[in-house]
């Protein structure tokens, strides 16, 4: 069974072109670009029109947002781009709202973070005090928690995009 979604949309730089989708974008598509017919070139380096990434000039940093080099010749310091924090990156950081306890993505428990956690949780088993590559239990499919196979041998759907209804 094929199923059709309507996805939004946006154009907020050519709004001319607003409802001219052709076709509907493939699932897990979130990093391509929409280019509608007679649609003027944009880079999305540069943010400039008139031409494309492809042909861009314009080195723009992704780290501290500046035109002149890219991230990893970057001298400014690395930053969380979630609470501006110079000690830990976006990745470590449970700050969503102002005052939440710190979760540690390790273990599960709050009051530190994963970078300071002393426990070690298994992936493969969830339980505390070894890692996978250390597991005795027997591997399981993490898909249909069968232990006769792996998941990358495994005929369940890996997503609800694949599964059948």
């Amino acid at each position: 069974m094929h199923l059709h979604r309507k996805l939004p949309v946006r154009t907020t730089m050519y709004a001319h072109n607003l409802g001219k989708l052709k076709e509907c974008p493939r699932d897990n598509s979130d990093r391509g670009f929409l280019v509608y017919a007679g649609q003027p070139q944009a880079c999305r380096k540069c943010g400039s029109t008139g031409h494309n990434a492809d042909s861009c000039e314009q080195m723009r940093c992704r780290s501290c947002g500046k035109i002149g080099h890219i991230t990893k010749d970057c001298k400014e310091p690395r930053k969380c781009h979630l609470c501006d924090s110079e000690t830990h990156m976006a990745r470590d950081c449970f700050l969503v709202y102002a005052g939440q306890p710190q979760a540690c993505r390790k273990c599960g428990s709050t009051g530190h973070n994963a970078d300071n956690c002393e426990q070690m949780r298994c992936r493969s088993c969830g339980k505390i005090g070894h890692i996978t590559r250390d597991c005795k239990e027997p591997r399981r499919c993490h898909l249909c928690d069968s232990d006769a196979h792996m998941a990358r041998d495994c005929t369940k759907p890996r997503s609800y995009s694949e599964a059948e209804l």
